[in-house]
């Protein structure tokens, strides 16, 4: 009832979703302090393929959220959804393709991703997800980054 609603109001948004698959570290070496072989370097991640989804999502812009995220908070998408439909289906490092972006002509999976998932809260009947926008190279030449 609730999801015919949001549909028919138009609250929903087309966005696409890409799981964290592993995160793996480029080079390990022995620390000659501890003794102990230690991964270190670049951290790569693996995403899995992204699909599309219908999420209700907006910027936050509490006072609350303004003291917790501090200056990130214009860039923080605070998304709710059916505890039912996405129990599980989201877990922090995901990528998430909002406000248009699209998987559509990537080299790997993730690249065009604009925002990455930093918090997931479970309630009684709700799942909230909070989302920071990424900073990728090709976004700090443009304005992109209000």
């Amino acid at each position: 009832m609730r999801t015919r609603l949001s549909k028919s109001l138009g609250l929903l948004k087309k966005c696409y979703h890409s799981k964290l698959i592993t995160t793996n570290s480029s080079e390990t070496y022995i620390d000659d302090d501890l003794g102990i072989e230690v991964q270190g370097g670049y951290m790569s991640n693996t995403y899995d393929v992204p699909y599309e989804l219908e999420l209700n999502y907006n910027p936050t812009k509490e006072k609350y959220f303004v003291n917790n995220y501090g200056e990130y908070t214009r860039q923080t998408m605070k998304i709710v959804c059916d505890i039912h439909k996405y129990k599980g289906v989201f877990t922090e490092k995901d990528l998430l393709y909002l406000d248009g972006a699209t998987p559509i002509g990537e080299s790997y999976n993730g690249q065009n991703a604009n925002y990455e998932v930093e918090s997931v809260r479970y309630y009684r009947l709700n799942v909230v997800i909070y989302a920071r926008r990424k900073i990728n190279k090709d976004s700090l030449n443009s304005d992109e980054m209000v």
